[in-house]
């Protein structure tokens, strides 16, 4: 005896949505993938189109996560500000002594070699900036929540 489902429930959703997240990664690990994500840093990057007049437009993030960089750049561009990228502790704080009076927000990688050396750094060079220390394990939404309450408006 064949029994017959017709129940308007059963699709091929879970699948087809495993099958997109699973070639997002692989896209994400390939040279292709990383070309295409900077090119979207770039041109979500407002550097000189800023859309709002802010005293301190600009925000330091000093990050080796290019998910970080993203999720930055897609938080706090449409809002007016530019981002500064810092890939390593280093280009950071030299990034820091020469942007000081522009940047209003600072967003550390606490992962990062020399990370706590940034934040010391900030405190010293752009004391009236926020600086945001992003946990090892966070995640988009803690990101986006964490520049948000941060942004100066």
């Amino acid at each position: 005896m064949r029994v017959k489902s017709e129940s308007s429930t059963e699709s091929g959703w879970p699948v087809i949505l495993a099958a997109v997240a699973m070639l997002a990664f692989i896209f994400g690990l390939t040279p292709t993938g990383n070309r295409i994500c900077a090119e979207l840093i770039q041109v979500l990057d407002t550097r000189g189109r800023r859309a709002v007049t802010l005293s301190r437009s600009e925000l330091l993030l000093v990050s080796d996560k290019q998910t970080d960089q993203i999720n930055v750049v897609a938080t706090v561009a449409p809002r007016g500000y530019s981002v500064l990228l810092a890939e390593n502790a280093q280009a950071g704080m030299q990034k820091l002594l020469k942007e000081a009076g522009n940047i209003g927000v600072i967003v550390v990688d606490a992962t990062l070699e020399d990370a706590p050396s940034v934040v010391q750094m900030a405190g010293k060079v752009s004391p009236a900036a926020r600086v945001v220390t992003l946990s090892p394990k966070h995640t988009a939404t803690d990101l986006a929540g964490l520049l948000l309450t941060n942004l100066e408006n």
